[in-house]
């Protein structure tokens, strides 16, 4: 299909040059020792992705050059000037010569002027945008590539958040996608869908919406669906439940975003002053000022995070290689409302979306909404409340079956803490734990735990805190060896 060249225990460049996609796929070049043979033109895609197409300088430069010739030539003489780390098989003169011309064709077919499309900066990426309404044009040079992978690596990779992996059912093989068709994002409800075409080459195609169920042969196809210039062209990668990275669509956050002002509509007349404690004696009367009474193991405070913040903590389990699937199981301690139980359980379709809290008047507004939305037709259907103390020993079946935790601890007491890592360390099934405290303040979890990351986040009220994340010490070193060890 494509020249390749042998990699031995090298990576396809300076991994800090790279942008997110490239590390990945050189991580994967990386651990597979011994037997991968990664294809020269994925390589050399990978070079022009971080060092042409992530340099927004560059980028703005290039889109007021009228050909692509003089595109090219400035691509290339920019190369020559900065202070680079060349891929491996690209050192010796020759083989640069190469490269350099792999760099002039992608150039070509994602920067030329003449082109029905052009590439552009998102808050969270690049994109593609129309420059045309004729849809036979686009599609005639929207094109990708497809480079085959075992389908065991490609689990490896999707682990790890590489979004451009397409699955051809007919041939039962899996292909990672690269080429400007690449830069198209994931929108859950597009009509746009992928058509392999012959020689391992993609391009769209367009499916009404009410045939999108339909079998293949029996869709009605129109090659004119309407299209603006200036407008994003988003592609189905595949079914929401297939999803293997944490989709950022309009319709997803549109979604999420109505869940949390559902929440946040049927909860902002709770008085948290006067919250009640299980037994109804022990109720604070506001009038009288008096204190909750609460085991010590319990804090009365609360803090929530923004809808964003929440969102980029997601995002990071799938960077550390930890997705939420259909498999997972999420815990939150102390889930207060519910806003990150809800997220997850309508985002994510996991198994089950846990919340623990030890005040009766949060799980039953959590309940009230949970019923709220299924009636609105979001599906939270695998959301689920206790009441009680997260630390007692009765919930440690919930731990056990746990994949993914979160806690939002700022106002946790020592003791609680310390309960809380005690219960973590009897999971194994926990891989990934996300807290607001640093490594130096969870000895008791440090034995079974490693330090693995850190987020900036921002709550509801304004205050800006960092959360760090824990990864399950032995579920690394399964992932580690297995990688190491295929090939």
């Amino acid at each position: 299909q494509t020249s390749t060249s042998r990699f031995n225990n090298g990576l396809i460049m300076e991994i800090n040059t790279l942008d997110k996609d490239a590390k990945i796929l050189s991580n994967w070049a990386k651990k597979t020792k011994g037997g991968l043979k990664m294809p020269r033109q994925l390589s050399s895609w990978n070079f022009f992705k971080s060092y042409i197409v992530r340099n927004q300088k560059l980028m703005n430069e290039i889109q007021s050059i009228e050909t692509i010739e003089e595109i090219q030539d400035k691509i290339v003489n920019y190369l020559n000037q900065i202070k680079i780390q060349w891929p491996r098989w690209a050192r010796k003169s020759t083989q640069k010569s190469n490269l350099l011309s792999d760099v002039r064709n992608f150039s070509e077919e994602c920067l030329s002027p003449d082109l029905p499309f052009k590439l552009f900066f998102r808050k969270d990426g690049i994109g593609i945008l129309s420059k045309t309404d004729n849809f036979a044009f686009l599609k005639k040079y929207l094109i990708g590539r497809l480079q085959i992978i075992p389908q065991e690596l490609s689990q490896s990779i999707k682990l790890q958040g590489y979004s451009s992996i397409i699955y051809d059912d007919r041939k039962n093989e899996m292909y990672v996608l690269y080429g400007p068709l690449s830069f198209v994002n994931h929108e859950c409800n597009s009509p746009f869908h992928f058509s392999l075409l012959s020689n391992y080459e993609a391009s769209i195609k367009f499916v009404p919406p009410n045939e999108s169920n339909i079998p293949i042969k029996k869709r009605k196809l129109d090659d004119k669906p309407s299209i603006g210039c200036d407008q994003e062209i988003f592609v189905t990668y595949c079914s929401v439940e297939d999803l293997w990275f944490t989709c950022k669509c309009k319709d997803c956050y549109r979604i999420i975003h109505h869940i949390y002002g559902t929440i946040k509509s049927h909860t902002d007349y709770v008085d948290r002053e006067s919250i009640v404690c299980q037994d109804e004696e022990q109720r604070t009367r506001k009038h009288k000022k008096q204190s909750i009474s609460v085991p010590e193991t319990v804090s009365s405070g609360y803090g929530e995070l923004t809808q964003d913040s929440f969102s980029s903590i997601l995002v990071k389990f799938q960077e550390l290689g930890f997705p939420l699937s259909m498999e997972s199981v999420f815990l939150d301690i102390g889930s207060g409302f519910g806003k990150p139980v809800f997220h997850v359980s309508a985002q994510h379709r996991v198994w089950k979306s846990i919340g623990i809290d030890y005040f009766p008047i949060y799980i039953q507004k959590c309940n009230q909404v949970k019923d709220i939305l299924q009636e609105q037709g979001i599906d939270v259907n695998s959301a689920e409340f206790h009441l009680g103390d997260a630390t007692q020993d009765k919930f440690l079946p919930i731990y056990r079956e746990a994949t993914h935790i979160y806690c939002y601890n700022k106002v946790f007491s020592k003791v609680t803490n310390k309960s809380i890592q005690s219960h973590l360390s009897s999971s194994k099934a926990c891989q990934v734990f996300v807290c607001f405290n640093k490594n130096s303040e969870m000895e008791n979890l440090m034995e079974h735990f490693q330090y693995k990351d850190k987020l900036s986040t921002r709550t509801t009220e304004g205050q800006s805190f960092t959360c760090y994340f824990y990864v399950n010490k032995s579920v690394v070193f399964y992932e580690e060896s297995s990688l190491a060890n295929r090939g």
